[in-house]
């Protein structure tokens, strides 16, 4: 397969795209633009129903066919469709290689992982990534490995496709992979020489899925751990550290409108000050999104910042700045 140059990538026109059959056939079908989820927070894509309503990506009852949702598209309004994944086990497995792009070509970390998953690929509406979509599904402990927070899970690499910090200064790009609980955007700009059908590739994505977290770990390892409170959190329970961390979080301002996004961010920190574990911190992020931000973050957004808080604690030793002025370090 050849690495097609970035400098053929234009943007899609407002027409319907062509995409495998298989996925024009399933009623999973969203349309999307892109704005802020609320006002002075970052613009992201957001699904909607052909209705206007924003559309959520457990529940199927907001998704359409592709028909109405390329009808729609080709109104005045929406910025692209999307594919929605669907449940856990529905057979769809999804990678997502962001600036995976060089001056003139694909990034040899790239160009392996769309040959050896050999499915359906197109560029992304940035034209600085690409998409696939196959058949497939992950393994039990790899979906274990996802730190309870449900959907997939995102690694920057560096050139050589080795997992970095996000904040490494030789990270090149980010592999993401999905297959439930989010959309995808399609666009229908087919990346050069991949076919338009989906193949089963649950051997080539796990074994990357294996590779990254085998890298992730090797990284752990040789990261710097992080700070500690003064006062040793080794006697208290699991149970009792995430009791404590909800009680923290509730007491603090309720997260809305201009710096929802930062204060959000700081709240995921502040679960790795008390010394939660990945699925513990997304219960505890879950419990402050219902009761705590309005209106609440969709939870991919939030499984992503999630993410990147345990990441930055865990490679710089930092929690970052308290949530409130006259906040304290917590008593634990």
């Amino acid at each position: 397969m050849s690495a097609a140059p970035a400098s053929a990538i234009t943007a899609l026109a407002v027409c319907r795209p062509v995409c495998p059959p298989e996925l024009m056939a399933l009623p999973r079908w969203v349309v999307w633009r892109r704005e802020a989820r609320v006002e002075g927070d970052k613009p992201t894509k957001m699904p909607y129903q052909i209705n206007g309503v924003r559309a959520k990506a457990n529940d199927a009852s907001t998704w359409t066919t592709f028909d109405a949702a390329a009808a729609a598209y080709e109104s005045v309004g929406w910025e692209g469709m999307g594919f929605q994944f669907g449940s856990l086990g529905d057979g769809f497995v999804g990678g997502d290689l962001d600036d995976c792009f060089g001056d003139e070509y694909l990034k040899p970390w790239a160009v392996e992982i769309i040959a050896k998953c050999a499915t359906y690929a197109e560029i992304s509406p940035s034209g600085n990534g690409v998409k696939f979509i196959a058949y497939g599904s992950l393994s039990a402990d790899q979906i274990a490995a996802m730190s309870g927070k449900k959907t997939g899970k995102r690694f920057c690499v560096d050139a050589k496709g080795n997992v970095v910090r996000a904040d490494d200064p030789t990270k090149d790009g980010a592999i993401e992979i999905y297959q439930h609980g989010r959309f995808f955007t399609v666009t229908g700009n087919r990346f050069d020489g991949a076919p338009l059908t989906l193949a089963d590739c649950t051997q080539p994505v796990r074994e990357l899925f294996d590779r990254l977290v085998q890298s992730r770990k090797r990284l752990d390892v040789s990261s710097k751990p992080p700070a500690v409170s003064s006062t040793s959190i080794a006697h208290v329970s699991g149970y009792a550290r995430l009791d404590r961390c909800k009680k923290y979080l509730a007491a603090i301002h309720a997260v809305s409108g201009h710096g929802g996004d930062s204060d959000t961010y700081q709240a995921c920190c502040e679960t790795q000050r008390f010394g939660l574990s990945p699925t513990e911190a997304w219960e505890a992020m879950v419990w402050f999104n219902d009761n705590r931000c309005s209106p609440p973050w969709d939870h991919y957004d939030l499984d992503r910042k999630l993410n990147d808080a345990i990441e930055e604690v865990a490679g710089n030793g930092t929690f970052g700045s308290h949530l409130t002025k006259d906040r304290t370090t917590p008593s634990i």
